[in-house]
């Protein structure tokens, strides 16, 4: 059918659509093949993201210790409240570990210790200078630098089939991924015997200070048994580095063609059709001011 006479067809009409094509299949094919040029260049010009994964188990309740709760008597109530002599077989809580290695301030110590705000704003870092690009008013937070940790590079869930988490590292060098995740894990090990340490001393010392001022035999010997559950614990979080998980597979540096990001295959047939499309667009939309114009003639 002409584009300026017959009964009005909507653009939108395939057979349209094809008629306006026919006569404007090389600037389709041009514009299909600026669309596959620029889904290619794409491909291969945004950087690679690698992920490193380690796979953790909680550490059963009750590791390293035996002989269960202590006998304490009258003062069972009492040491339960105040949170002592608890039974050495009591669950752990992993969950606790895990907010923990998400937390503020754990990922910005990490950061600050790693040196990794220029790494994560490279666009704003002079490596040659050693300098900020930018003004000082502009100088990327560690604030800042934990949001983008957090939101891109960090991810910790659970396996509910296994009962298994997952720590990942997603980055762009695939050996720095696997080392920043295996040095989490022990950094969050670390932490965790440090606050179960200094927990364990606090209660010792009261314990303490409670036998050195009671009279009463029985009181005594009930809070001696509350020291000796204590400083099992302490011995445990003492000895033992891996505190709250225990890797079952350490991270390892992807290969190279292991990369998450970007999908080179459908980032080239994405530029593809979108190109096509939009010569597709571009025919339909000639098609139509020449029909106008036709229309409009004297």
């Amino acid at each position: 059918m002409d584009s300026g006479t017959g009964p009005a067809v909507s653009p939108l009409d395939a057979t349209y659509v094809i008629e306006a094509t026919k006569g404007r299949w090389g600037r389709v094919l041009a514009t299909a093949m600026a669309g596959l040029a620029v889904g290619v260049a794409l491909a291969y010009l945004i950087p690679p993201t690698y992920r490193a994964s380690v796979a953790l188990a909680p550490v059963p309740p009750g590791h390293g210790l035996s002989g269960g709760a202590p006998q304490l008597g009258p003062l069972a109530g009492f040491a339960s409240l105040a949170g002592l002599g608890g039974d050495p077989q009591k669950e752990t809580n992993p969950e606790e570990a895990v907010a923990v290695v998400k937390s503020r301030e754990f990922v910005q110590r990490f950061i600050a210790d790693k040196q990794l705000v220029q790494k994560l704003f490279p666009g704003n870092w002079d490596a040659r200078a050693n300098a900020w690009k930018v003004p000082a008013n502009r100088v990327p937070s560690l604030a800042r630098a934990y949001k983008l940790f957090s939101e891109r590079v960090l991810f910790v869930a659970k396996d509910r089939k296994s009962g298994l988490f997952v720590l990942q590292v997603s980055w762009r060098d695939p050996d720095e991924a696997a080392a920043w995740a295996n040095e989490l894990v022990d950094r969050l090990n670390a932490e965790m015997r440090a606050r179960a340490l200094a927990e364990a001393d606090a209660r010792l010392a009261y314990l303490e200070r409670e036998r050195d001022t009671t009279r009463l035999v029985g009181v005594r010997d009930a809070i001696n048994r509350l020291i000796d559950t204590e400083l099992k614990q302490r011995v445990v979080a003492t000895v033992d580095t891996q505190y709250a998980f225990r890797p079952i597979d350490r991270a390892r540096p992807p290969e190279r063609d292991e990369r998450v990001s970007p999908d080179r295959p459908m980032l080239i047939v994405c530029g593809l059709l979108a190109g096509t499309l939009l010569g597709v667009a571009f025919a339909v939309f000639g098609r139509v001011r020449a029909g106008l114009a036709a229309r409009d003639r004297p």
